[in-house]
């Protein structure tokens, strides 16, 4: 078995592999939106969202469950994985066949059901990448997971970024994607036969329920009402509207939000096993979430106010005249990621503390919700409407997960950091009513930039102690 590495470590490995593949994967983003269109863009999130609902339904919450159970448990990696890697297999054949007979019942048209084929063989792919990645995971090495995600936003870079560029359309698009994602998925198992093992196929299914299909089920009921909110706005803004562009407009602003996520990952993905081995050590547990909460609180409001500070010029540079009516949505999306952020944290503990089945009932509720306020919120407001209701979900489950591990969050501490996280992004961007407002934009942006810099510094929110630690990681 490899040698764990330290939290320090994971995470400058996971942040290197960022830094080495996140701005071109941007940049295609960007690429993907600009030269597909607004209505091609939303044929292509359409069959991505319509799949993965159909693949989270049979995934099994296995992933999760792998993490925290190998870390306690390493000597049972083969027999455990030889059992994880069969439900995967089969539950990625048997959602991607139920997506598939979904879009011909539903006569969702010739064109996306085709997309939907495409994205089948994606969600397969991408199902096994991911379980895989959970592995690294489990044995805190994630220099492997680092080097698979290069690989992975390589390969649809180079495939996908050539299609975009030789104008060959969106179903050559979907075809790239598909072929990225199955070399990831083979390559990131030849890594993990090589440096950690295979697995044992020898399935028995008194330890298959009892050993995974049992405990993996309240992260299973977790996964599927994540992936319902997740992707609600999209599947039922193309069902009311009928119109591919809005869909586009949409997640113009929500494939920012995910590609946002990125960074809470980078910070909580270390920290999970950690906690799942410490789970009797309530004083540790605190002192690590209220650090990870401090550097969660900081990229979330950071990055968060300043897209919806600057929503419209962001929006033109990053997508292009297209989307202009897309600002709105665009800005106010980008406020999502401060509950996100610290939902990373709240999340982690709860799965760590084995507490899923109690957020499970409140997750539940709040997905309910979600559905009912996207149909009269999109019925009235059409794009805005999805985007606001992603907005109230997303603070309503963080408030949720908070409060099932209440007796692991030091209150007062989380509140002042909320505070002084929040005040200094609001008066940076108070600046903008001031004759300020008649500078340039980038003048503009510095200006706003330094302000929010200077008041992190003084309320102690940024060290100078946190520059010499991303030294550290980065040498």
């Amino acid at each position: 078995m490899p040698e764990r590495q330290s939290i320090r470590k994971n995470i400058g490995w996971l942040a290197l592999g960022n830094v080495v593949v996140k701005p071109l994967w941007f940049v295609l983003l960007l690429l993907t939106a600009r030269l597909l269109g607004a209505s091609d863009f939303g044929k292509f999130m359409l069959a991505i969202s319509f799949v993965s609902v159909a693949s989270v339904m049979l995934e099994g919450g296995v992933d999760i469950l792998t993490v925290r159970e190998l870390s306690n448990k390493p000597d049972e990696f083969r027999k455990f994985f030889g059992h994880t890697a069969t439900i995967k297999i089969a539950s990625g054949i048997l959602s991607s066949i139920a997506a598939i007979a979904a879009s011909f019942l539903l006569k969702m048209g010739r064109e996306i059901t085709v997309l939907v084929i495409f994205a089948s063989l994606y969600s397969i792919s991408n199902t096994l990448l991911l379980h895989f990645r959970s592995i690294f995971r489990s044995f805190e090495v994630l220099k492997y997971e680092a080097i698979s995600m290069i690989l992975e936003k390589g390969a649809v870079i180079i495939l996908c970024g050539g299609i975009l560029l030789m104008h060959m359309g969106l179903r050559a698009y979907m075809a790239g994607y598909v072929v990225a994602y199955v070399i990831t998925s083979i390559a990131t198992f030849v890594i993990v036969g090589v440096k950690i093992g295979l697995p044992t196929f020898h399935p028995q299914m008194s330890y298959l329920w009892q050993n995974v299909l049992k405990p993996a089920l309240p992260f299973a009921v977790l996964n599927l009402f994540t992936v319902i909110y997740f992707r609600s706005g999209t599947l039922m803004l193309g069902a009311l509207t009928g119109r591919e562009e809005l869909v586009g407009y949409y997640n113009a602003g929500y494939k920012l939000v995910e590609s946002f996520m990125l960074f809470p990952t980078i910070i909580v993905a270390p920290i999970y096993p950690v906690i799942s081995r410490n789970r009797e050590n309530s004083e540790q547990i605190k002192r690590v979430i209220v650090e990870a909460a401090r550097v969660l609180l900081l990229i979330g409001v950071s990055v968060g106010f300043m897209i919806f500070l600057f929503r419209e010029k962001a929006t033109l540079l990053l997508f292009g005249k297209g989307y202009e009516l897309a600002s709105n949505s665009v800005g106010i999306l980008a406020l999502t990621m401060i509950p996100i952020s610290v939902n990373f944290g709240a999340g982690t503990l709860v799965a760590a503390l084995d507490r899923q089945g109690k957020s499970n009932i409140f997750v539940l509720t709040v997905t309910l919700l979600n559905l009912v306020l996207n149909y009269f919120m999109i019925m009235k407001l059409a794009v805005l409407g999805a985007v606001l209701t992603t907005v109230i979900t997303e603070t309503l489950l963080v408030l949720c997960n908070l409060f099932v591990v209440h007796d692991y969050i030091p209150w007062r501490k989380l509140i002042d950091l909320s505070a002084r996280s929040i005040v200094p992004a609001v008066l940076a961007g108070l600046l903008l009513l001031t004759p300020a407002r008649e500078l340039t934009f980038p003048l503009q942006v510095g200006l706003v930039v330094i302000a929010m810099l200077g008041g992190y510094l003084a309320l102690k929110v940024l060290t100078f102690g946190d520059f010499r630690t991303l030294w550290r990681i980065a040498v």
